[in-house]
C-alpha cells in the first residue's frame, strides 16, 4: 500500500511488544528505507490502546499490533485498524491537517452486530475486501485460534456497519500442541492466524491467503552423561527462574500496576530464561515454531 501517497508501494507493519507500528517507505525498484516509526499529527508513536503522559504504551491492548491501511469510512483519507493481543480490532481514523494526511489520536474499538468484536484465543489480524461482491468492503479477521472470520459491512452508504462473524476458516484443534515432526506439512493453519485477500490463481475470484504460528516436534537425539546432568541442572533453573517471574507478576497486579516488559528486573528474568530455555532445546529437542502460508481457492458461487 501507499502510505505517504508518493506512487511507490510502502510496507507497514506491528511489532509484539511493546506495540510500535512501523512503515518501510518504498524507494522504488522494489527496494524500501529503513522501518520508521508510525506517529500523529503531535508527534507520538500511534499504539492500538493506552498511551502515558510520554505518548509510551501502557497495559498489554498494545500487543502484538497487527496494522493494515484502508480508506475505512470512504473519506478519502487513509486510516489505520490495529489487531490486538486481545483480539480487538482498533480503528485509528486519519484526517488532513494543513493540508497533510495524518493520523489522528482517536481510537475506536469497532463493533458487529452490535458487540464490540473480540476474535478467539485473542492475537486480531484484520484486513479488507469486497468479499461478497455487493460493493462495500467487509472486514476480515484472523484470530489467535486459527479462525478466520468474515464480518459483512451491511451499511448503504457513509462508514461500514457490521454484521455478525461467520467462518471462513474455522478453529484449529490441539492449538499448541505439535502433531506433526519438523519437516512434516501440515494441512491447514494454527496459532495467529494472519489472513490476506487476493486474486491469487488470477482466475477473477477473491481467495484467502492465511499465514500462522505451528509448533512442531523435533526428533529426539541421544545424549551422554554429561549432557545429561547439565539437563538436570537447566530443569531446576528453569522452575528457580518462572517461579520469579510468576511472583513478579503477582506483585504487580497487587500493586495495580501495568506490566512494563521493559522493566529492568523482568529484562534480567527474561533473558535468562530464554537463554535456559535456548540451551535446554539444544540439548533436549522439544518443540520448534514455524510459520506457514496457506492457500485457499476461491469457488464459482454455488459450488
Amino acid at each position: 500500500m501507499d502510505l505517504d501517497r508518493d506512487g511507490i508501494p510502502d510496507i507497514v507493519s506491528g511489532s509484539y511488544s511493546p506495540g510500535h507500528l512501523y512503515v518501510f517507505r518504498g524507494l522504488g525498484a522494489g527496494k524500501f528505507a529503513e522501518a520508521t516509526e508510525i506517529r500523529d499529527f503531535k508527534g507520538r508513536k500511534i499504539h492500538a490502546g493506552r498511551i502515558d503522559r510520554r505518548g509510551e504504551p501502557i497495559g498489554i491492548e498494545n500487543l502484538a499490533a497487527s496494522p493494515h491501511v484502508v480508506d475505512w469510512d470512504g473519506d478519502g483519507d487513509l486510516d489505520l485498524l490495529v489487531g490486538n493481543i486481545l483480539g480487538h480490532v482498533i480503528l485509528i481514523p486519519g484526517e488532513r491537517r494543513d493540508g497533510k494526511e495524518v493520523f489522528g489520536p482517536r481510537r475506536v474499538r469497532l463493533e458487529a452486530a452490535g458487540e464490540l468484536i473480540t476474535v478467539g484465543d485473542g492475537d486480531a489480524g484484520p484486513t479488507t475486501a469486497d468479499w461478497d461482491g455487493d460493493g462495500r468492503v467487509d472486514l476480515i479477521v484472523g484470530g489467535g485460534d486459527g479462525r478466520v472470520q468474515l464480518f459483512r459491512n451491511v451499511a448503504d452508504a457513509g462508514p461500514p456497519v457490521y454484521a455478525a462473524g461467520v467462518d471462513l476458516v474455522g478453529p484449529a484443534r490441539d492449538l499448541w500442541e505439535p502433531t506433526l515432526h519438523d519437516g512434516e506439512r501440515p494441512v491447514r493453519p494454527a496459532a495467529r492466524a494472519k489472513p490476506c485477500v487476493v486474486n491469487y490463481d488470477g482466475d477473477g475470484l477473491l481467495d484467502l491467503l492465511v499465514g500462522d504460528l505451528q509448533p512442531m516436534r523435533q526428533r529426539e537425539r541421544s545424549l551422554g552423561p554429561k549432557e545429561l546432568a547439565r539437563l538436570k541442572e537447566i530443569e531446576v533453573e528453569l522452575a528457580e527462574v518462572e517461579a520469579r517471574i510468576n511472583a513478579y507478576f503477582r506483585r504487580l497486579a497487587e500493586e495495580k500496576r501495568d506490566f512494563d516488559p521493559e522493566a529492568a528486573d523482568y529484562v534480567v528474568l527474561g533473558d535468562r530464561q530464554g537463554r535456559l530455555l535456548k540451551e535446554r532445546g539444544d540439548l533436549r529437542p522439544g518443540e520448534t515454531l514455524h510459520g506457514f502460508v496457506f492457500f485457499y481457492k476461491r469457488l464459482p458461487t454455488g459450488r
